[in-house]
C-alpha cells in the first residue's frame, strides 16, 4: 500500500493541503474506473479531473506543464511530475516493492 509520504518522496512538488497518514487502496489509469481511494494516474492526457473524483480518486499525478483546472478542490492533492509514464512506472515499482524510493527520496 503507498502512502502520501511515500509519494510525496517520489514527487515532492505538489498541490493542495497535505495529508499525513493518507493511504491509496489502488493506482487506477482510467478516469471512469470507479475506484477506491485511488491515486489517479492521467496517463493517456486529460484535462479534467471530474471523472476520476466522481469515481473515488482522493488524489491525483499531474503534470508540470499543464494548467490545473479551477474546480480541483484543494483536499484534493495533486503531486506534480515532468513525465507521466515515467512517473507512472516509478509508482508502481514503489507499489509493487521493487524499489527503495518508498522510502528514500529520488537521487538526481
Amino acid at each position: 500500500m503507498l502512502s502520501y509520504e511515500n509519494v510525496l518522496l517520489l514527487f515532492p512538488e505538489s498541490r493542495g493541503i497535505r495529508f499525513p497518514g493518507l493511504t491509496f487502496g489502488m493506482i487506477a489509469t482510467d478516469p471512469e474506473k470507479k475506484m477506491s481511494k485511488g491515486l489517479y494516474v492521467p496517463l493517456h492526457g486529460g484535462e479534467d479531473l471530474l471523472g476520476p473524483i466522481e469515481s473515488g480518486a482522493i488524489a491525483s499525478l499531474w503534470l508540470k506543464d499543464q494548467v490545473i483546472p479551477a474546480h480541483v478542490p484543494n483536499h484534493f492533492p495533486l503531486f506534480i511530475v515532468e513525465d507521466m509514464k515515467q512517473a507512472y512506472e516509478r509508482l508502481i515499482a514503489c507499489w509493487e516493492g521493487r524499489s527503495d524510493t518508498q522510502i528514500k527520496p529520488p537521487r538526481d
